[in-house]
């Protein structure tokens, strides 16, 4: 599952240049012509030569090792040790980077693009597509096909078959439930065969050459080594709807009782116990039962006066669990649909300048009188390189990978779309992720290790509800 979330870091990234393209100046006339229409709709469409960018680089912070720090970062090191007596070459940790190379978009028809404000205040962005998507099964490939209507078992309609249990089917009038003709069979199938419309077969890559890897670790002095080699998928979206919560129009706040009781209070010197309400706005460590005197009391009261429906429980934004009471400013709610029908990857190669290191090694011992010929160098897709024999080494060697995983998909329960719900908020320590609904179905047609294949792999039923993740610095 950590491959989706580095995959929607990467298309969020690769938003943003479509963010840029769409602010564009208005003329008069253009701004006549918008002026009192509901929300914005924005439609994109990207062709087969698709849209590239070669590099993005995450670099760690780089700090210094002082005595300060030395307990808290002592077990970052394999052995443990104290890091006050870290040589000076090990003072210095953190501050290399990861580097993704070659990221390549292409293969999107009418992506379609809205935002809307409510009248609550909620940020409303939508998303959606008109090409109709089908059901999906694992083909020979590996990689999912669409479903046909053998594939229904029993609830393949055929013509006469009686469906007396269902007299209009999505939309399907059926003359006669206890004969049905070929044609409304057709309709019937294609029904339970649809999941939906949408976005069908956005192509992502990275990597993908000998001169670029998918993701590179890099080092304070520059040198490099490569992580993941290439990496490609295939993924049809569903419809979804962002929404930015108003936590202001959704939530409780502190109770009017609450901010009563502290503010109509007489008297001086008074001990003041903090109710749930008071203690969970003021924040701060503040806890219920807490005391306070009038003079304390004197300098929050604005505070909690601005917080009288200012913030609201996360269960209105769809949270469970614990936190479902915590209190936020603001939140993120998602519902999604997607399909990952099909990825290849390969992780553990070389970069281009250790693959010709490398090859110079092997061809320096090998006899100065070899006859390789360009028949003799086959790449992963059955094709003969050219140039020379080290030329066509290095490229094998940089193109290459230790382990490769290919026809990697995820798709519903029932070949559909996978429905994600999730709810982000941010708090005092980091940022919060939690997941109302993720189901679905991985399988990985081949796994090779050498060159040579171990096997497959399927995981089905899974179910990811209820899973809360913060993430913060250290």
């Amino acid at each position: 599952m950590k491959t989706f979330k580095k995959l929607a870091l990467v298309s969020a990234i690769a938003a943003a240049p479509f963010a840029a393209q769409a602010m564009e100046a208005l003329d008069d006339s253009t701004l006549g012509n918008t002026t009192g229409q509901a929300g914005v709709t924005v439609e994109m469409s990207i062709g087969d030569a698709g849209i590239t960018i070669g590099g993005i680089t995450y670099t760690d912070t780089a700090t210094v090792n002082d005595s300060a720090t030395a307990d808290r970062e002592a077990d970052r090191y394999a052995d443990g040790k104290d890091k006050t007596n870290a040589t000076a070459a090990e003072a210095f940790y953190d501050g290399g980077s990861v580097v993704m190379q070659n990221l390549t978009i292409k293969n999107i028809t009418k992506l379609v693009q809205t935002i809307d404000v409510s009248s609550e205040g909620h940020l409303l962005m939508g998303m959606s597509g008109d090409s109709a998507l089908v059901r999906g099964k694992v083909g020979a490939s590996g990689a999912l096909v669409d479903m046909t209507a053998s594939d229904l078992g029993s609830d393949e309609a055929s013509d006469g078959d009686n469906v007396s249990t269902a007299t209009d089917l999505a939309g399907i009038t059926i003359a006669n439930t206890s004969s049905i003709t070929a044609d409304e069979a057709t309709a019937i199938n294609n029904h339970r065969l649809s999941a939906g419309v949408g976005v069908k077969n956005i192509q992502i890559a990275l990597g993908g050459s000998a001169a670029t890897s998918a993701v590179l670790l890099q080092g304070t002095n520059g040198n490099q080594a490569e992580l993941v080699n290439h990496l490609s998928l295939s993924v049809d979206l569903g419809d979804s709807v962002t929404t930015v919560y108003n936590m202001s129009n959704v939530g409780e706040g502190v109770a009017s009782a609450d901010y009563e009781a502290v503010t109509t209070v007489t008297g001086t010197g008074a001990d003041i116990t903090l109710t749930a309400g008071q203690a969970e706005t003021l924040g701060g460590g503040a806890k219920a039962g807490d005391t306070h005197t009038l003079a304390n009391l004197a300098t929050l009261t604005s505070t909690l006066q601005g917080s009288v429906d200012s913030v609201g429980h996360l269960s209105n934004a769809g949270v469970i669990g614990d936190s479902a009471t915590t209190t936020a400013a603001m939140a993120i709610g998602m519902e999604a649909s997607f399909r990952l029908n099909n990825l290849d990857v390969g992780v553990f190669g070389y970069t281009e300048a250790q693959a010709t290191a490398k090859v110079a090694t092997g061809m320096a011992a090998a006899s100065a009188s070899t006859t390789d010929t360009a028949a003799d160098f086959i790449d992963a897709d059955g094709k003969i390189l050219g140039g020379t024999a080290a030329e066509n080494q290095v490229a094998l060697a940089a193109n290459g990978s230790a382990i490769e995983i290919k026809g990697m998909s995820f798709a519903g329960l029932d070949g559909g779309l996978v429905k994600v719900d999730q709810v982000i908020w941010a708090d005092a320590k980091g940022v919060n992720m939690q997941i109302g609904q993720i189901q679905g179905n991985l399988n990985i047609s081949a796994i090779e290790i050498g060159g040579s294949s171990i096997g497959s792999v399927a995981v089905t039923g899974i179910n990811l509800a209820g899973m809360t993740q913060t993430i913060y610095g250290h």
